[in-house]
């Protein structure tokens, strides 16, 4: 038998680039998951102060007065934070608009750290804020 075709003693040289290019592939694939893990944890602390937003103006708009609302706001954005199990380094609330009929406006800031994704490349800590407005009740509402 002769010598091997030369085409086939090229091919030969490429024995074990499989195993190094395996965990190239691999580390990438990890370091993609941990950036969607990352993404999907703003995404949804992003929901949670949203949905405590809303929840908070929902409780400002049954008040009479302006300093009732507030506490009120402050009040169920805590507790909806709280069992959304969001943990804010200092969360901000404020409210702002008409009870005698009017909408009034709740603003929820919250300090969010991330240093729990930071393996994703999300260091630090990000502030999310939301906004939500509500109808107040013209017969309720105002001052009595």
């Amino acid at each position: 038998m002769g010598a091997a075709p030369r085409s086939a003693r090229r091919l030969s040289g490429d024995d074990g680039f499989a195993a190094a290019e395996l965990p190239i592939a691999v580390t990438a694939l990890i370091l993609v998951m941990l950036l969607m893990v990352g993404g999907i944890r703003l995404s949804n602390t992003r929901g949670d102060v949203e949905s405590a937003a809303h929840a908070g103006a929902r409780a400002a708009a049954a008040q009479r007065t302006m300093s009732a609302a507030n506490a009120a706001a402050t009040r169920v954005v805590n507790a909806s934070l709280a069992r959304s199990g969001v943990a804010c380094a200092s969360p901000f609330t404020t409210t702002s608009g008409d009870l005698s009929g009017g909408t009034v406006t709740v603003t929820v800031s919250c300090n969010v750290s991330l240093a729990d994704v930071s393996l994703a490349g999300f260091g630090g800590s990000q502030t999310i804020t939301a906004t939500a407005a509500e109808r107040s009740d013209a017969l309720r509402g105002g001052t009595p």
